[in-house]
């Protein structure tokens, strides 16, 4: 199994980085600053870095430039990600690709399947037509569920939120088998946003009662 290291001293980016990261057959090492970063690679040695630069102590330029003069980690794909430096600042640090912040989901799961061959697990997804309400910040919204699979799912919406965004989310779940529903109530991440041809925001859940996530894992079994 390969193994992936992130470095953020933001644990929402983090987050984004791990929802995303369940669909690829991975194991994944987390640090909260460059420092933590450099050592946690000679003592892991990943297959591939992620390293936001905007970090305190040594950021992530700082510990792009140490890995790249050391031959033991030289030859670790390191990724550079800032909503604020640009590529160029990323290849003078030697990095072997820069993204933009916020990373979505195609744009990370296409980055490893450049360093790594790996490609993201496929899922069952079924198609629904459900009314969805979620939370952010104190502000509740309206939108409409286009499909739901195991570990995300679609809105349709108005007003998408933007990628990162963590979001308190609920819908009706009908019980496979029986008459009714359930409201099923998760915690869930964005992780990517379309304009077209339908307007709307991809999503994974980032946490679920341990009996929401059974009921609807029987429902997308159970139900044809």
């Amino acid at each position: 199994m390969k193994t992936i290291l992130i470095a953020d001293d933001l644990p929402a980016h983090l987050d984004l980085f791990e929802v995303i990261l369940q669909r690829a057959d991975c194991r994944l090492v987390r640090a909260a600053d460059g420092i933590a970063a450099l050592r946690l690679v000679r003592e892991e040695r990943p297959d591939l870095v992620y390293l936001d630069i905007e970090m305190p102590g040594m950021n992530g330029g700082e510990v792009c430039r140490a890995l790249k003069a050391d031959t033991a980690s030289r030859e670790i794909p390191v990724v550079l990600v800032s909503s604020h430096h640009g590529r160029d600042y990323a290849l003078k640090c030697g990095a072997d690709l820069f993204l933009g912040k916020p990373v979505d989901e195609p744009t990370l799961l296409e980055s490893l399947e450049t360093f790594l061959r790996l490609q993201a697990r496929g899922e069952t997804r079924k198609g629904v037509e459900w009314p969805l309400t979620f939370w952010r910040e104190g502000s509740s919204h309206a939108g409409r569920l286009l499909d739901v699979s195991k570990t995300g799912f679609f809105v349709e919406c108005r007003r998408p939120q933007s990628v990162g965004a963590r979001l308190a989310v609920a819908f009706p779940l009908p019980e496979a088998g029986e008459s009714g529903e359930k409201i099923f109530v998760a915690e869930a991440i964005v992780v990517r946003w379309e304009s077209a041809p339908r307007s709307g925001m991809g999503c994974r859940f980032f946490r679920t009662t341990l009996s929401s996530r059974a009921s609807l894992e029987r429902y997308l079994e159970e139900t044809p």
